[in-house]
C-alpha cells in the first residue's frame, strides 16, 4: 500500500496535543510505532465517549481509535515480498487489502486465481483447469510436496465460494493466506537471495 501523501509531500498535522502513549501498527505503512501526539474528539453530550487520532511518524497517516482502543482501519495483513512478478504482486496486494477490509470471500477467490498466475509466471502452460495448475505447481516443485494439501485447500475454497452459496470463514482464509505468503517468499524472495549469494 502506498504511503498517505498529498501532492507528493507529507501532510503536516498542526496543533496536535499530548495523548496517552499508544503502541500499534500503522494502518497504512504497517510499521509498529509508539505515539503520544494526536487529536482527541469528545461527544458534547457524553464526555466519556471519545475517539483519538494518532499520527504515524513514518508516513503521517491518521490512525483512528475509539474509547475502547479499537482501531477503525486495521493494519494491512501480510508482509511485503520482494521480487514478485508484476501480476502476482498485484494480486497478492489485492488479497492483503481484502483481508484488511474483512472481505474474506473475495480474498479466497483471489488466492485461487493466484495459483494460476504463479503457474503462468513460472512458464507452466497448457493447463485447462485449476486442478491441473495445482498438479503442475506440485510437479515442478513450486509447491513443496508436503504442502500440496494446502494448495488443494486454496483451490477448493476459492471454487466453493465462487460456485456455491457460501462465504469464506476468517480463520480458514487467514490460514490459507499464510500458505500463499510462504509460497511467494520461498519461490521469489528467498530464491533470489540465494542466487545472488552464489555469484
Amino acid at each position: 500500500m502506498k504511503p498517505f501523501y498529498l501532492n507528493s509531500e507529507k501532510i503536516v498535522w498542526k496543533n496536535t496535543e499530548k495523548l496517552p502513549s499508544k503502541t500499534f501498527v500503522c494502518c497504512n505503512c504497517g510499521k509498529e510505532i509508539a505515539v503520544n501526539q494526536g487529536y482527541i474528539g469528545r461527544s458534547p453530550l457524553d464526555p466519556s465517549r471519545h475517539c483519538s487520532i494518532y499520527i504515524c511518524h513514518y508516513c503521517c497517516t491518521p490512525n483512528l481509535f475509539d474509547a475502547f482502543g479499537y482501531q477503525y482501519v486495521a493494519p494491512q495483513i501480510g508482509k511485503e515480498i520482494a521480487n514478485l512478478p508484476e501480476n502476482v504482486s498485484n494480486l497478492y496486494n489485492e488479497v492483503r487489502s481484502c483481508l484488511q477490509a474483512g472481505a474474506f470471500t473475495a480474498a479466497a477467490m483471489l488466492m485461487r486465481k493466484m495459483l494460476m498466475d504463479i503457474a503462468v509466471a513460472e512458464g507452466i502452460k497448457d493447463c485447462h483447469t485449476f486442478a491441473q495448475y495445482v498438479d503442475a505447481l506440485c510437479k515442478e516443485g513450486i509447491v513443496p510436496k508436503k504442502a500440496r494439501h494446502l494448495a488443494e485447500a486454496v483451490r477448493k475454497l476459492g471454487n466453493d465460494v465462487n460456485h456455491e452459496l457460501q462465504t469464506a470463514k476468517p480463520e480458514e482464509t487467514y490460514a490459507l493466506f499464510k500458505f500463499i505468503e510462504m509460497l511467494l517468499e520461498v519461490n521469489y524472495e528467498f530464491a533470489k537471495q540465494e542466487s545472488k549469494n552464489d555469484k
